[in-house]
């Protein structure tokens, strides 16, 4: 997909143009307002774009087949408008609780330990079995006029709810690595895996999440 595949040619590239820098991360880099908010939150758009809209790639292709040929980018590109949409207000709703709550500024062990067990933990649960399953869900939607676009838009801004719910945990630790997109890859990976297998095991996304703690306190 074009737009996971601009994100990720991106985050790759960015290092080598501006130098060292925290590419998957919604945290505050600096003190003025463009960096302690809208870079992040630039970031985030791109980490999400990259990671997420390869796992909503099989609602994307129904959508596709359903729609009239006329206008099926139309549709696709509203689904992902609304998918996208939702983790964004995410992603701004993170930055203003963590800027409520006093949460660190820049990685430390505490932050990210918290991060990366609470994520491995979320895979255990039943709660997690639950809302990954709510992902394959696929919601009608009509082929022509208006109805056709809200119907994309809601959609995509419906399942980008389902993604968020299963995923969001464990994207969080990425958002504070210092592997940066080694983390991001492996993340990546673990949840196409669970996307991709009827009886995803959970318990070994776990044990890769709990190995990736262990060599970010490393």
């Amino acid at each position: 997909m074009l737009p996971a595949a601009s994100a990720w040619a991106i985050i790759l590239a960015l290092p080598f143009f501006v130098g060292p820098i925290d590419v998957c991360t919604a945290r505050p880099i600096g003190e003025d307002l463009v960096s302690r908010y809208l870079v992040p939150q630039l970031l985030w758009i791109l980490m999400v774009t990259a990671m997420m809209v390869p796992l909503a790639a099989p609602q994307i292709k129904i959508l596709a087949a359903r729609s009239p040929t006329v206008r099926r980018s139309r549709s696709v590109s509203l689904f992902l408008f609304g998918f996208l949409l939702r983790w964004i207000c995410v992603g701004v709703g993170i930055a203003a609780a963590a800027d409520l709550i006093g949460w660190p500024q820049s990685s430390n062990r505490m932050s990210v330990s918290v991060l990366y067990l609470a994520a491995a933990t979320w895979q255990l649960t039943e709660f997690k079995k639950r809302a990954l399953n709510r992902c394959h869900h696929v919601a009608p939607a009509r082929a022509l006029g208006r109805a056709a676009d809200r119907d994309a838009m809601c959609n995509g801004w419906l399942h980008g709810r389902y993604c968020v719910s299963s995923c969001l945990l464990t994207m969080l630790p990425v958002s504070t690595s210092k592997l940066g997109p080694v983390a991001m890859a492996a993340v990546f990976a673990l949840l196409l895996a669970e996307r991709a297998d009827h009886r995803p095991k959970l318990g070994l996304s776990a044990f890769v999440l709990f190995l990736l703690w262990i060599n970010e306190m490393a």
